[in-house]
């Protein structure tokens, strides 16, 4: 994959992560959760040089906790629900069939 392919799929993912925060509002994932997925994301490139090179964040639902309600990142969407674990974690949980991972909301952290 070329770098500019890359960077096309970067940019379309840092805009529906915008897109996103803004359709949760003030009271849904929070900036710095939506900010802090987007880095991580755009980190990518970092997980290929060190070897990591299948594995990307994108592949998995993310859950960040905040107090009755998580918001959860995946698949271009941000969906609330009730609390999986209902504890400030970090971890990789099964839900459903399939991993999540989970994250502290930035300001419990």
């Amino acid at each position: 994959m070329t770098s500019a392919i890359k960077t096309a799929i970067n940019v379309f993912i840092g805009f529906v992560l915008l897109t996103g925060y803004l359709v949760t509002g003030s009271y849904g994932a929070g900036l710095e959760n939506t900010t802090s997925y987007d880095l991580a994301i755009s980190a990518q490139d970092n997980m290929d040089t060190l070897g990591f090179n299948h594995l990307s964040l994108t592949d998995y639902p993310v859950a960040f906790f905040r107090g009755e309600r998580e918001y959860v990142f995946y698949d271009g969407e941000v969906v609330s629900r009730k609390p999986i674990v209902g504890s400030l974690a970090g971890t990789i949980y099964p839900v459903n069939g399939h991993f999540e991972a989970f994250i502290p909301d930035y300001s419990d952290m």
